[in-house]
């Protein structure tokens, strides 16, 4: 082989700078070693790098414009790209198991939520840096151990708010079987234009957002628009524990500088309103 030619081959180095590549994608699979994607991701790998292998014992002899390193080069790249799409296929796991499990408006779920939306800008970052810095680069390596870490977290915090005693709902003292049947309840004392706002006063409720209400001496949580005939939903409520009784019902009637005043439709001893 002529001197010329021989500067045109790949090194041994050159085969070994891909191979840290894949390694550098299996070591971010430990945070998340036992999911099927990391399984499916690290077996991958390793034939990977049992190609690179075979690939090695021809350095010095083929040239890196070659097929067989072209070829090698384009794999390992394909393998960092769909790591990324497996990171972001990871957060949409975290973001649907959030939804399934109600815990969107929880403590830790909004935590894990902002943490979810810091990883997509970092993700999205990386994708663009694939083939102009090194998969072993700390800041690529961050993204997928921080992906793995809110996969975890994820799991510890639904399985905690699992075992958190669920809520028994009343409705004026009595009790009922379930939240849908509460919301029935309260369906058929509010006007039909605060119907749609019942769900989030009562979430608000459920989360412990209920405000004081100074003399009428329970909690209430509000939603909707304020105004007369504007709609809304104002639940007022008794909390003991995990123990949720609706004393009364009402909607925004009006808001004045220092007081507001609501419509009552339902219970609180047969008061027509309430001003706070």
């Amino acid at each position: 082989m002529s001197p010329e030619a021989a500067k045109n081959t790949f090194s041994t180095n050159h085969v070994q700078t891909l191979e840290a590549a894949v390694n550098a994608v299996r070591k971010g699979l430990e945070t998340y070693k036992e999911t099927n994607l990391a399984k499916k991701f690290n077996a991958r790998g390793v034939e990977l790098l049992k190609e690179l292998e075979t690939l090695k014992q021809s350095a010095g002899k083929l040239t890196l414009d070659g097929p067989e390193y072209t070829k090698a080069k384009t794999e390992v790249a394909q393998y960092q790209k769909d790591d990324v799409k497996a990171l972001e296929a990871m957060v949409k796991q975290v973001t649907d198991a959030i939804d399934k499990g109600k815990a969107g408006d929880s403590e830790p779920g909004k935590k894990i939520l902002g943490q979810v939306d810091v990883l997509k800008r970092r993700i999205a970052n990386a994708r663009l840096q694939i083939g102009n810095i090194p998969a072993t680069h700390k800041d690529y390596a961050e993204v997928r151990a921080q992906a793995g870490q809110l996969i975890n977290e994820t799991k510890l915090a639904l399985a905690e708010l699992a075992k958190a005693p669920k809520e028994v709902f009343k409705f004026g003292g009595s009790p009922v079987a379930d939240q849908a049947e509460l919301i029935n309840k309260i369906k058929s004392h509010l006007p039909q234009n605060g119907h749609t706002n019942i769900n989030q006063a009562l979430n608000d409720a459920v989360l412990g957002r209920g405000k004081a209400t100074g003399p009428v001496g329970c909690l209430h949580a509000s939603a909707g628009k304020i105004g007369k005939n504007a709609g809304g939903c104002t639940l007022f409520f008794k909390r003991n524990g995990n123990e949720i009784d609706v004393i009364g019902i009402g909607q925004h009637q009006d808001a004045g500088k220092n007081q507001t005043t609501y419509t009552i439709h339902y219970g609180l001893n047969g008061k027509k309103s309430v001003t706070l």
